[in-house]
């Protein structure tokens, strides 16, 4: 017999997908900050600094 808690839950493909384009949008977001301040006068300073 199996518990409640030993059991297998089915793997829900849905949520790995949404957790994956979550990923690839804070990347392209921070590259997309990244490219701003990097771009400035002072960028580069401020990107080592940080």
């Amino acid at each position: 017999m199996t518990s409640a808690k030993s059991a297998r839950r089915p793997h829900h493909w849905r949520r790995d997908l949404i957790e994956l384009a979550a990923l690839f949008t804070a990347v392209a977001v921070a590259d997309a900050i990244a490219n701003l301040i990097g771009h400035q006068p002072d960028g580069p300073y401020l990107l080592v600094a940080s």
